[in-house]
């Protein structure tokens, strides 16, 4: 329970009724306070709290909010970003490193993917309020997607040492030696518990076959593709678009193989659209292979993909689209497989609530105007398949009655235990994009092997219904 005013220690009123029957009453102290964060919006956010009690010295007594290790941290480096003067034009950096350096936790619960790591939630909240910083610096609204500061790595290192902060950034053009990846042999897709190198991606794709073509990113590493020419309704498969998005290169991989040995639908296939943030999920997985590595989702300019012009990583599905002419875009993405928090700017993560509990394995499917019934057939057949799939109804069920607990009502469509969300837009570059969104950040082993099989029966399913629906 809060005081009125949001001023002294706030609690936590539990009722417990144990086996006899017996009613017990605890309050559990959960110091939390009110304030405006630097995007200007009021939070309630956890803290530390100071509480002295002294018989002899009662003018020592208090109980108020008190500024911790890791707040204070925090609260340094978002001031030194404020206070830099930032070059005119973007992006401002190559990469700028925010380096915290202290006493941290990291601690694993007995749950599914949960951990309670102050390690993550610091990651994640430097990350975002930066780049909330460098939006309000530009003049743009904290929702706005466009801007393209740099590279964000917030690198957060555990010890025993007293806290300590420091900002590096670079400004010249990066050069990177993953431009020129060797193939690695060739593994067992089907029974991958990890993602993928760079080298095994490109052994597969090279497995494949058709007629390669690739593109090259902001920092010069090559986006791999390649088409497989087919009469018939073709299809654009993508993924790693987000690249901390893992099951997504696998599944699509799977999927070209299943589609090119079965002389079915053509199709091109990029598997990983984002190498240059698949190169920083890779370093920051190095050190923390169970936390989200949301620094790792944007492309090195610190923009979405989606927001990128064309002439870069993007360039892939416009080339895409003129070999094929497609109608219908696959799209594989990821979400958190465990709670998404950024404790020093109101706890849930700002603009992504939706997504701040890991919740099931979903669909999205956006048309253009005049596409929905072929739009809404697609998604129909994709749903027929999955539902029949025991092992992801039955996930799904689980995270749905687990879900509910804490997050309540659902702002999706259900049918068949398969959940999915629908979309009319008119600027994608595809009239029909069925995008999936499985809770794959932080897991591996069997866990991994599920999501990139549905991630595979997705792509499948969708392009046999296409090639009737879009003929």
């Amino acid at each position: 329970m809060a005081p009125v005013d949001g001023s002294g220690l706030i609690a936590y009123r539990l009722e417990l009724i144990g086996r006899d029957g017996l009613l017990q009453n605890r309050e559990i102290a959960a110091p939390n306070h009110f304030a405006t964060d630097r995007a200007g919006q009021r939070i309630y956010a956890p803290s530390g709290w100071l509480q002295v009690h002294s018989d002899k010295k009662p003018e020592l007594n208090c109980s108020k909010v008190f500024c911790a290790d890791l707040e204070h941290a925090f609260d340094l480096v978002m001031t030194a970003l404020a206070a830099e003067r930032w070059p005119a034009g973007e992006p401002f950096f190559n990469r700028l490193e925010l380096r915290v350096e202290g006493s941290f936790y990291d601690t694993p619960l007995p749950l599914a993917h949960e951990c309670m790591s102050t390690v993550e939630a610091m990651h994640e909240d430097l990350h975002f309020s930066a780049l909330e910083l460098f939006q309000e610096i530009r003049g743009l609204s904290y929702t706005d997607r466009t801007l393209r500061p740099g590279q964000l790595v917030p690198t957060i290192v555990s010890n025993d040492g007293p806290m300590r902060v420091s900002i590096t950034a670079e400004r010249d053009p990066d050069i990177d030696a993953d431009k020129s990846v060797s193939a690695s042999p060739l593994i067992d897709l089907a029974d991958a518990g990890h993602w993928l190198e760079p080298g095994q991606i490109k052994a597969h794709l090279q497995d494949i076959g058709g007629e390669p073509f690739d593109v090259r990113s902001r920092r010069g590493r090559p986006v791999w593709s390649t088409h497989i020419d087919r009469p018939g309704p073709n299809m654009v498969i993508t993924s790693g678009q987000h690249a901390n998005e893992t099951s997504g290169p696998v599944g699509a991989l799977r999927a070209a193989k299943h589609l090119t040995e079965s002389g079915r639908n053509g199709f091109t296939v990029s598997p990983l659209v984002n190498p240059d943030s698949y190169a920083l999920f890779r370093e920051l997985s190095g050190q923390y292979p169970h936390h989200m590595n949301h620094a790792a989702r944007f492309t090195a300019t610190g923009c979405d993909l989606l927001y990128v012009e064309r002439g870069f990583e993007n360039e892939a599905h416009h080339i895409a689209k003129e070999k094929t002419g497609a109608r219908l875009h696959l799209n594989l993405h990821g979400y958190p497989a465990h709670e998404w928090t950024r404790p020093f700017s109101g706890y849930i993560s700002r603009g992504a609530e939706l997504w701040s509990i890991p919740r099931e394995f979903m669909l999205i499917r956006r048309f253009a105007p005049g596409w929905k019934v072929q739009g809404e057939s697609i998604l129909d057949a994709i749903i027929d398949e999955l539902k029949g799939f025991d092992p992801i109804v039955d996930f799904n069920n689980e995270q749905r009655e687990r879900s509910r607990l804490y997050s309540g009502s659902f702002p999706f469509n259900h049918r068949g235990g398969i959940p999915y969300i629908i979309e009319e837009v008119d600027d994608d570059l595809f009239p029909i994009t069925i995008i999936t969104e499985a809770p794959d950040e932080t897991v591996y082993d069997d866990a991994f092997r599920l999501f990139h099989t549905v991630q595979m029966k997705t792509v499948l399913a969708a392009a046999d219904a296409s090639a009737t629906m879009l003929s």
